[in-house]
């Protein structure tokens, strides 16, 4: 201590307290300058310029990556990257001016690592010189989220300008759009460019637009008072594109506040909903469709639930189950409707159901009045958005009918069967392109073998005519199929009968009936058919042929044998009448000998012809009138025979009367019509018209006596014809305007030629 000191101790003290107050400053500077976060360096600042560090903190050692001692060697130029050199003058000029400056730049540590910061530089005297105090705060991770928000906002600008929607933001204090994506174009035919700095009036309904001005000014006032709800709205709109046309839009807007916490703008986003619009619109007339097929359906159609237990049931199928209240039966299962018979498979079809796969079964469910009814079910999933089953659609049709009609069907074919059985009857089908019969067991049966020994039940047709078609019913069958396929008709039906020999060699003979089989196309593609045992009926026909022919030997010997009487009864009278001397009596047995052979010529007619019940009346007609005719008519050029017949038959019972008939009127005109020597003519004429017969003899000669009645006189030959015509059931009448006709009429089923 020196004398001063000594001398005058409140200055000592003085001067102690001031140092230990700097060293206490020096300390704290210190402790702050080498633990604050910042990099804190001091820097040299000469001729203007900064450029050795004098001194840097711990943080900007650790940060840099050198040591105190690199440090007092390297230049402010030397930690700066190379871009931001460039900056330096402008910066001085700021420092000197203004003794401080801020700037933006990007250090290089040690190990080459970017460092962006930002730095507060204070000029300075220190020791007599120019420092820089120098504070770089790193800005790493706030440059991280400007790029990071530089890279969002280059994201929503890539969206809002390629986005089908329409991104707009309204400035609602110059209630103009200040920004218009360019989609607008597509829903509006506008440029974007065109609607900036409008007002959505402009591309507005007025009256819609005054509407949701007022609706939004609801809105502002609603959050101001903190309904946050009132922030986000959807809500659809109509716009007028640049045509004129509306637009149908679903708009989201939010309600953009400032810094001030007041209501500024309002982001919108606007998406064309004109295409779904029209969606909904077809789904609801679909859905309006398919609830009118529901309704309208015959069916009866349920929704259940996984378990099967009843959710709806259509309209229809209430009318059906005879229901009064659909909710008496709701969860009620589907299975619980049905007898307990068929309970099994509804549950199958359930569980099938359930697990994805639609399925069917049928059963017996009387309706809830006990009405008899069976139902076909076809019982599938109802899928979620997942395609997993949320619940059951089960679909019951009505076939109760069918039912009946099966049971009918299946009766019908078991009679048929039947019968065929007793028929012996058995059915085949053969296809031409394969050359294949297809037989069942009961076709074997018939050719006494079965499917087992012959291998199933194809057989080609060569071997099947080889081994069962006797040698004799070749050409029959081959002529009879070949008929059949040349008939463009599929109802024809060919027929052929025939000898087969069995598997054991029995010979049967069997009726053939069968049928062309055609495809798709109305192309023949083989036939079908039944073949019939009909042996016995085969002998008994044939046995009844040859009595039949036994007979018409016998009645063919009968006929000739009364023809030969009747002759020979002529013969007697022309014998007798030569005893005779008066001329009326030799006439009586004349005309009796007349009578005896228009009766035998019948017969021999008879005895001639093939079916015994019936002779051709034109042969008859012609052959008696000419016999009578060289009997009673000796100049052939006096008197003329003109015949007109038709070429009828006439069964035996009208043939004998009718040739007595003949027989009597020829005579008569012959006779009596042409007396001293008169011409003339006699004719037969013999027709049908319509239905009855019509028989005409008669001449132009004399007439017939205005005196006399022809239906009744005395003479024995009217009296026949009188009595004949009666008994042939015919009309007879006469005709005197021109000589005499006799006409007969009458009825009888014709055989004709």
């Amino acid at each position: 201590m020196s004398d001063e000191e000594k001398n005058n101790p409140e200055k000592q003290n003085k001067e102690d307290f001031l140092s230990g107050e700097l060293y206490g400053t020096e300390l704290m500077y210190k402790t702050l300058f080498n633990n604050t976060p910042d990099i804190i360096s001091l820097i040299l600042f000469e001729n203007n310029f900064p450029t050795y560090f004098v001194d840097v903190n711990q943080t900007g050692i650790d940060r840099m990556g050198y040591s105190h001692r690199e440090f007092s060697k390297l230049t402010v130029a030397d930690v700066m990257a190379p871009d931001a050199l460039g900056d330096i003058p402008d910066k001085v000029s700021e420092l000197i001016k203004d003794g401080k400056s801020y700037f933006e730049t990007v250090l290089i540590t040690k190990d080459g690592e970017e460092i962006p910061v930002e730095t507060n530089n204070s000029l300075f005297k220190m020791d007599g010189k120019d420092v820089i105090l120098s504070i770089s705060r790193d800005i790493s991770e706030r440059k991280l989220a400007e790029k990071a928000l530089k890279e969002m906002e280059k994201i929503y600008h890539l969206i809002s300008e390629n986005t089908s929607d329409v991104i707009w933001i309204q400035d609602l204090e110059s209630n103009t759009l200040t920004y218009v994506s360019p989609s607008i174009y597509n829903l509006l035919g506008f440029k974007a460019e065109e609607l900036l700095n409008k007002s959505p009036l402009d591309v507005m309904d007025p009256e819609g637009f005054h509407l949701i001005a007022a609706n939004m000014t609801q809105r502002i006032e609603a959050l101001k008072s903190g309904d946050e709800s009132q922030r986000t709205k959807t809500e659809i709109r109509e716009y007028i594109t640049r045509d004129g046309s509306t637009v149908q839009a679903e708009e989201i807007t939010s309600l953009l506040t400032n810094e001030k916490g007041q209501v500024s703008q309002i982001l919108g986003v606007t998406r064309d909903i004109s295409e779904r619009m029209e969606a909904e619109e077809a789904l609801r007339k679909s859905e309006e469709f398919n609830r009118s097929i529901v309704e309208s359906s015959p069916d009866c159609i349920k929704v259940l639930d996984l378990d099967g237990k009843l959710l709806m049931m259509s309209e229809g199928g209430q009318k059906i189950m005879d229901v009064d209240d659909v909710n008496s039966i709701l969860n009620t299962n589907l299975i619980d409707f049905y007898t307990e018979e068929f309970r099994p498979g509804a549950r199958r079809a359930i569980a099938s159901a359930r697990d994805g796969a639609t399925a069917q079964f049928i059963g017996y469910c009387p309706t809830l009045k006990g009405k008899p009814k069976w139902w076909e079910v076809i019982v599938s999933p109802m899928l979620d958005a997942d395609g997993k089953p949320e619940r059951l659609s089960a679909v019951s049709r009505d076939i109760t009918q069918r039912k009946k009609d099966e049971e009918k069907l299946r009766w019908n074919e078991d009679r048929l069967k039947m019968g065929m059985d007793m028929a012996k009857m058995v059915y085949w089908e053969y296809s031409t392109e394969k050359d294949i019969f297809t037989f069942d067991d009961q076709f074997y049966a018939l050719y006494g073998t079965n499917a087992d020994e012959e291998g199933g039940n194809l057989l080609s047709g060569t071997e099947y005519i080889e081994r069962f078609v006797d040698p004799s019913g070749y050409e029959i069958m081959a002529n009879e199929f070949a008929k059949t396929f040349e008939i463009d008709d599929p109802e024809f039906t060919g027929h052929a009968a025939h000898w087969m020999i069995r598997a054991d060699g029995e010979r049967r003979y069997i009726l053939v009936h069968f049928k062309i089989m055609y495809d798709a196309k109305g192309n023949k593609i083989g036939t079908r058919g039944v073949n019939q045992d009909i042996t016995e009926l085969k002998n008994a026909e044939d046995s009844l042929n040859q009595s039949l022919k036994d007979k018409d030997m016998l009645i063919k010997e009968i006929h000739h044998r009364v023809k030969n009487n009747l002759m020979i009864i002529s013969s007697l009278l022309n014998l007798q009448s030569n005893y005779l001397k008066d001329k009326e009596s030799i006439e009586i047995f004349r005309e009796s000998q007349n009578r005896a052979k228009s009766m035998a010529l019948i017969h021999e007619r008879l005895y001639q012809s093939e079916d015994l019940k019936s002779i051709g009346f034109k042969e008859y007609i012609t052959t008696l009138a000419n016999d009578l005719y060289r009997n009673y008519v000796e100049d052939p050029e006096r008197v003329e025979l003109q015949l007109d017949i038709s070429d009828l038959d006439i069964d035996i019972d009208h043939a004998i009367p009718l040739g007595l008939i003949l027989n009597e009127l020829i005579t008569n005109s012959m006779k009596y019509g042409f007396p001293d020597d008169r011409s003339g003519k006699v004719f037969v004429k013999f027709c049908k018209e319509a239905d009855e017969y019509v028989l005409r003899v008669g001449d132009d000669g004399i007439g017939f006596p205005s005196d006399v009645d022809f239906k009744n006189t005395n003479t024995l030959g009217m009296q026949l014809v009188n009595g004949l015509s009666q008994q042939v059931d015919g009309d007879l009448e006469l005709n005197t305007d021109n000589g005499t006709e006799f006409i007969i009429r009458f009825k009888e089923k014709m055989i004709g030629k």
